[in-house]
């Protein structure tokens, strides 16, 4: 829109630049280029790192076949609930429970909470349940490893 600038001349106001981060006026933050931080490639390894173990224990037979659909599904489930509670969060609507987020994780769906908080960067702030989802992705880790060692036995077989 054309208006007035400071100098007193006319000049361009409120211009929007296609391809360029809108700033938002509600959230100075949103539109600033984000640096990537130690903790985010922490998350990214730790859920490669649980999908190597878990398809390697498919190959070496210690693990069920059956465990990447329920890692993926729950990991898919997980993604789609922390990006509902950012979309909320935005829009100051109806949120999803730290609870919610962090039980999907426990379930399975840590890979894809993991992912999601790294690509949305949402819920990487809070302290606590930084913490909490780093616990269930090192228990995670460490139950799949035990399972890779053979310090623990995986029941899988009906018969």
């Amino acid at each position: 829109a054309a208006g007035i600038g400071r100098d007193g001349r006319p000049a361009a106001t409120e211009v929007i630049i296609d391809g360029a981060n809108p700033i938002a006026l509600g959230n100075p933050r949103r539109g600033t280029p984000v640096r990537a931080e130690p903790r985010d490639w922490a998350r990214i390894t730790a859920a490669m790192l649980i999908a190597v173990f878990v398809m390697t224990g498919i190959v070496i037979d210690r693990l069920p076949p059956w465990l990447p659909v329920v890692y993926l599904g729950l990991g898919l489930l997980s993604l789609a609930a922390y990006r509902a509670d950012k979309r909320a969060a935005e829009s100051s609507g109806w949120r999803t429970s730290e609870r919610t987020l962090l039980g999907l994780d426990l379930l399975g769906g840590i890979a894809g909470g993991l992912l999601a908080q790294h690509v949305l960067r949402h819920k990487t702030a809070k302290p606590s349940f930084v913490m909490a989802s780093c616990a269930i992705a090192v228990l995670h880790v460490a139950v799949l490893a035990a399972a890779l060692l053979g310090l623990v036995a995986v029941p899988y077989r009906l018969a």
